[in-house]
């Protein structure tokens, strides 16, 4: 299943991106996809807590553009659970990352980096979440990776 969601990008990022995608052959919702996933792979960089969601910083003369992007599901819905752990919107994150990581998945798309070109379409990270029930209290395991012993994840709850 597909989600339509639409970001509020800069004119800037929004031209990386369309550069990109002419270069690489790729949709912005592939791009942004991939995108996801190095996002996820550098949590760390990204986690904060005890404050407000952060927008993008307001520019004066700054185009602003919507840029419509139709994301599987839970692509869609790891970027919600990007938004509420790094404190972050949605549209603030991918303009990060484009910035970030955008110049190394087009040289990995061309088989610029020593890659003989990308190739992999299933670029997802494994994604599941877990609903507990533990003393009539609702609880949540999210993973963003798949455990080595998938079997453990369904142990020990509750």
């Amino acid at each position: 299943m597909l989600i339509e969601t639409t970001l509020n990008i800069n004119y800037q990022i929004r031209h990386k991106l369309e550069k990109a995608s002419v270069k690489t052959g790729k949709t912005h919702s592939m791009l942004i996809a991939i995108i996801v996933k190095k996002i996820g792979n550098d949590h760390l960089l990204y986690l904060n807590d005890n404050m407000r969601i952060r927008y993008q910083q307001r520019e004066a003369n700054v185009q602003w553009h919507h840029l419509h992007v139709s994301l599987i599901i839970r692509e869609y819905e790891l970027l919600q659970d990007f938004r509420k752990f790094f404190k972050r919107s949605i549209s603030s994150l991918i303009s990060i990352a484009v910035d970030k990581y955008l110049d190394d998945i087009v040289n990995d798309c061309c088989g610029l980096n020593n890659n003989h070109g990308f190739t992999d379409n299933n670029q997802f990270i494994h994604y599941i979440i877990i609903r507990d029930v533990v003393d009539k209290v609702i609880c949540w395991r999210i993973y963003w990776g798949l455990p080595e012993n998938i079997h453990k994840l369904h142990l020990n709850a509750g």
